[in-house]
């Protein structure tokens, strides 16, 4: 099958589908591209974004991927735009106006994109938000900074300082929001109170986080309610996945993805905790556990197991929300 992001005949002309995209972007859900997550009122009628992030289905042509994910229940999509994405970021301007009229063919919004961006004054970030921008993209996950080894963490923070300035600066020139997102290990971001540190007097509308509750158990064990409580006022979206400790044939323990309700995150906890605060941000679920992910192709039957177990989880995800919403539900419920 034809891949439409390598096909001159699916391009659309630069007006018609900034004209098309403009009129699709309405869709993107409450928190719009100035709203704070600490800051919106509470409504009954706020309608959650929840999207799936695509790296999962890199191995699939791009023209399925739309349809694999309309039929799994979701409506809206987590794009990858970095090196070894759908979309690579030198290509940005050609490649992902084509992606998200492909992916609107199936009925699917694009409200957020993950990238590789950790620089301000890198020309490739202006032209990828930009691009972005004009797609009725809201939100985007950045890169990731790491702790020189020579520096002390306090003051590697504080150097970091301007980058974030930089990056937040051009954010809210552009008119869309980036998140960090907290994730297991040594850089920065994998403790989760640097990041509060870090982004100490900065709003989410120039730079937030992306609240990765996974990888928070993973790091925090039991104290990752106190981190969550620090970082709540920098939220901008957050990553939903699970996990569980395992250990490797050779005997080293690891933190490994499992689908969702199946691992230690205490998602009842969790998601009362996070609504206390505001309605739900802007999500992205990941499916990081095979046969889900898993290097190299496939054909019908991994189509069919990546779409149940999709549904699966998205489903499990909005029950889990519904009861965490619920007043008869006691926070200490564990799934």
């Amino acid at each position: 099958m034809t891949d439409p992001l390598h096909d001159d005949t699916a391009r659309l002309s630069r007006r018609e589908f900034v004209l098309r995209a403009g009129a699709a972007a309405a869709t993107l859900g409450a928190l719009g591209p100035r709203a704070s997550f600490a800051d919106v009122p509470r409504r009954r009628a706020y309608e959650p974004v929840i999207a799936v992030f695509s790296k999962h289905l890199q191995w699939l042509p791009f023209a399925d991927v739309g349809p694999v994910i309309a039929e799994s229940g979701f409506r809206a999509v987590d794009l990858t735009v970095r090196p070894d994405g759908h979309v690579l970021p030198e290509r940005v301007e050609e490649d992902l106006p084509r992606a998200v009229e492909t992916l609107r063919r199936s009925g699917l919004t694009v409200p957020m994109i993950t990238t590789a961006i950790t620089d301000a004054s890198d020309p490739l970030t202006r032209r990828v938000l930009t691009t972005a921008k004009k797609l009725g993209v809201a939100h985007y996950r950045m890169g990731y900074w790491s702790y020189p080894a020579n520096v002390e963490p306090l003051q590697a923070l504080r150097e970091m300082k301007p980058r974030v300035a930089g990056l937040a600066a051009l954010n809210r020139e552009i008119g869309i929001r980036g998140g960090y997102q907290n994730h297991v290990g040594t850089r920065v971001g994998g403790s989760v109170w640097d990041l509060g540190v870090l982004l100490e007097g900065v709003t989410p509308d120039g730079l937030g986080v992306q609240y990765d509750i996974r990888h928070a158990v993973a790091e925090g064990g039991e104290s990752w309610p106190v981190s969550l409580r620090m970082i709540a006022p920098h939220i901008d979206t957050i990553a939903v996945k699970d996990l569980i400790w395992a250990q490797r044939p050779d005997g080293r323990w690891e933190a490994r993805s499992v689908p969702l309700g199946e691992g230690m995150v205490q998602f009842p906890v969790y998601l009362r905790q996070l609504i206390s605060y505001a309605p739900l941000p802007p999500t992205t679920m990941h499916f990081e556990y095979p046969p889900l992910e898993q290097a190299g192709g496939g054909g019908a039957e991994r189509r069919n197991q990546t779409v149940e177990g999709m549904r699966r989880d998205l489903a499990r995800f909005q029950q889990l929300l519904a009861a965490a919403q619920s007043p008869a539900t006691s926070p200490r419920t564990k799934s």
